[in-house]
């Protein structure tokens, strides 16, 4: 996360510097916040190409799978990672 992040009341929910995983995609959707601001890993010695990216998304998404909301960020995140191999921004 890029940025604080906090629900309607003010109470923070995570803070700049989280790292974003099933349990706090899930407690953001219950509090929720349907956008956030993430930063670009860039993780030494894994494939980066668009199939190991497909499977990371995989794996990160495996825990809320029945979700249609974590779905639809799922298929969001996976159209833009096709996206970016084809050469779009």
């Amino acid at each position: 996360m890029t940025r604080d992040v906090h629900d309607d009341t003010g109470a923070p929910i995570c803070s700049a510097g989280d790292r974003l995983s099933g349990r706090l995609l899930l407690k953001l959707k219950r509090a929720g916040i349907t956008s956030v601001y993430v930063k670009r890993e860039v993780i030494v010695g894994v494939t980066h190409g668009m199939n190991g990216r497909l499977s990371r998304l995989d794996k990160k998404f495996a825990r809320v799978s029945n979700d249609p909301i974590m779905d639809a960020l799922k298929r969001a995140v996976a159209e833009k990672i096709r996206e970016k191999s084809r050469g779009g921004s």
